[in-house]
């Protein structure tokens, strides 16, 4: 009969790093956009700058080890005649092909190869911000400043700085519709038909055909979402949220899809923050963060404050398919996430929530050095592991790997779930 054995086994934490990368040209870079393929490989997007023009970057990363599988930059020209890159929003459809928006509209195949590049716009100041695919529909929002401008067969008109929305093929890139909406948005999520737009509102009331007027609260920036149908561009409901006292402001900084039906919501917020639920919700510096979940008609379910006397910001968020939510953003000083407290010095954050009807928090971790980091932007595997991009400079470790950056450099790293 075999004695006893003692055998020992090691298991990462959650939230430990499994693998970072470092992204870094000669000056400043912005990689503000990650997501999950199909086959779980890593895409990260956004503008760097190799040698004093600013161009647009996409990489493909392998989910395991962190290995480059491809990488691609381009030169794209801007309206002064320099070589110069506006980073716009990054997805990826079911394929694994991946859209990029820049000063250029373009999309790239599963290898990296552009299939197509499409330009919008006119003769002023046109600008992308973000963008989802819902089967073979692409949807972009932006901003544009010419009066008229242009989408291929389609003109709009309207004021400087106006938002507007575009649904387009993502086999051609042709536009099959677009229209100017109001507010200003820096996030979209798509579920089927249903298209979440999160972002800001100023002073006045937003009216929109189909939906109930919604009223900033005219001290500050207002947090906003607008869903809209794919079909029609067709708003289906509005909502804003801020505080009531003179200069607080509110934003949202990032959406994200439930798969059944739903929305995730994070941003950050000065002061209280009224009209998220019935209550309110108050910070404790000078910008808190929040989370919020929202039914897909606009009902609000849960909202969470994060903050301390410091200053927080909001990075992106992301969802499973078992309705965990997973966001990031950076803070200062001790944060405190459910049972989970972090601390840090301009330290970069993820936390991962779990898919209860009130949910709590599984894991948080601090990421980063005694340097500047900031989290970018968060995406999650299906089999849970989390992905997070951050912005650094000086030196920093990520894990148990440190890091020197040239000017601003970012970092890519892969979190056990």
């Amino acid at each position: 009969m075999d004695g006893a054995k003692n055998v020992t086994a090691t298991f990462a934490l959650h939230g430990a790093v499994r693998w970072v990368n470092q992204i870094s040209f000669v000056e400043n870079d912005s990689i503000d956009a990650i997501a999950v393929d199909a086959q779980g490989n890593v895409i990260v997007a956004g503008a760097v700058e190799p040698a004093g023009e600013r161009d647009l970057f996409v990489a493909k990363y392998a989910p395991a080890t962190g290995q480059v599988i491809w990488m691609r930059h381009f030169a794209t020209l801007s309206a002064n005649g320099g070589y110069e890159s506006s980073f716009g929003g990054m997805t990826v459809d079911a394929a694994g092909d991946v859209y990029v928006a820049t000063s250029l509209q373009g999309n790239g195949t599963a290898d990296g190869a552009v299939a197509w590049v499409k330009q919008w716009g006119g003769t002023s100041v046109d600008i992308p911000k973000a963008l989802a695919v819902s089967g073979g529909e692409l949807y972009v929002t932006g901003t544009t400043s010419s009066n008229p401008s242009s989408f291929d067969a389609f003109t709009i008109t309207g004021q400087s700085n106006q938002a507007f929305i575009l649904r387009a093929s993502t086999a051609t890139g042709n536009v099959a519709q677009v229209r100017t909406i109001p507010g200003a948005y820096v996030s979209i999520a798509a579920d089927g038909n249903n298209i979440l737009l999160g972002g800001s509102m100023n002073t006045g009331t937003l009216n929109e055909p189909g939906c109930t007027g919604t009223s900033a609260s005219g001290t500050g920036t207002d947090g906003l979402l607008m869903m809209i149908a794919g079909s029609s561009l067709g708003c289906q409901w509005l909502k804003s949220f801020g505080s009531n006292t003179s200069g607080d402001d509110a934003s949202v900084s990032s959406v994200a899809a439930f798969d059944g039906g739903g929305w995730a919501v994070v941003g950050q917020f000065e002061g209280s923050l009224s009209g998220l639920s019935a209550g309110s919700l108050g910070s404790m510096g000078m910008f808190d963060v929040f989370v919020a979940r929202f039914a897909l008609d606009g009902t609000h379910q849960w909202s969470f404050r994060y903050g301390n006397a410091a200053t927080e910001f909001s990075g992106g968020i992301s969802t499973t398919p078992q309705g965990n939510v997973i966001f990031a953003g950076s803070f200062t000083g001790e944060l405190n996430f459910g049972p989970h407290t972090v601390m840090g010095t301009n330290n970069a954050f993820v936390t991962r929530m779990s898919s209860a009807q009130v949910p709590t928090h599984e894991w948080a971790v601090s990421l980063g050095g005694a340097e500047a980091d900031s989290a970018r932007d968060v995406a999650v595997a299906s089999d849970g592991t989390s992905f997070v991009t951050a912005s650094f400079s000086g030196m920093t470790t990520v894990g148990t790997t440190s890091l020197a950056s040239q000017t601003i450099d970012h970092w890519v790293a892969s979190l056990v779930r």
